[in-house]
């Protein structure tokens, strides 16, 4: 009988009824995930947020943040693991190298903001994304968590990551997020709006917040890749 239906039976076809049960839905990242905007990412439940350099591509995945570079020659990072009791950011970042017989270089405490302790060292020989090279590891501390950077460049100067001040200053822009940004830290939803004459998908995105390939998006869930308009008088989803 499901066969039947789906090859020609009285299935019902209600677009306009459809798209207001999925007016406000979330899209793309969750609460629980936290949320990237404008390369800076938030996670309220977690209740901190950090920055990445402008044309870096973030991507926030189950396990791990991670940022790549424009050129992809540089790479970082971030995951959260379980500090020991007492333990300070200098004691994990020596317990994680621990049995890495290059030790570590260029130690130093992290400047940070609210009163938070981080420190941050290079491992000279590790194994990275771009082979055995001097790889910069950070660790920040919240209370019981520890915040683990790992980062490396394609390249190296004098035995430090070529990308390495751009790492520490990512670091250091990492703390706790202020009352006012919490609304930053919800998921995108989908919207819905009426199309007219002059409706272009250009237009649209200009107040879309999504960084990656935004028109192309907007036009796949709106059955309009790869280069159609909305028609005057329907309605079709954006993000917000």
């Amino acid at each position: 009988k499901a066969g039947a239906q789906l090859n020609g039976g009285t299935g019902i076809v209600n677009r306009e009824e459809y798209l207001k049960h999925i007016d406000g839905l979330p899209f793309g990242s969750s609460r629980q995930q936290g949320m990237i905007r404008d390369n800076r990412f938030y996670h309220a439940d977690l209740g901190v947020t950090l920055a990445f350099p402008r044309g870096w591509l973030v991507q926030n995945e189950r396990e791990q943040l991670l940022a790549v570079s424009r050129a992809k020659d540089a790479v970082i990072r971030m995951t959260t693991e379980e500090m020991k009791d007492k333990e300070t950011p200098q004691d994990f970042v020596r317990r994680a190298v621990k049995g890495n017989s290059s030790g570590l270089d260029h130690g130093e405490i992290l400047n940070l903001s609210g009163g938070l302790q981080g420190y941050s060292a290079v491992v000279r020989s590790a194994n990275t994304p771009f082979g055995n090279a001097p790889m910069r590891i950070g660790v920040i501390a919240v209370g019981k968590s520890a915040y683990v950077f790992l980062a490396a460049s394609r390249s190296n100067v004098a035995g430090l990551p070529a990308s390495d001040r751009v790492f520490v200053s990512v670091m250091e822009t990492f703390r706790k997020m202020r009352t006012a940004e919490f609304p930053l830290a919800e998921p995108y939803r989908i919207k819905i709006l009426k199309a007219d004459a002059n409706t272009r998908i250009a237009d649209v995105i200009k107040t879309v917040p999504l960084t990656e390939y935004p028109a192309q998006q907007i036009r796949l869930i709106n059955d309009l890749y790869p280069a159609k308009e909305p028609k005057p008088g329907s309605s079709f989803k954006t993000i917000e």
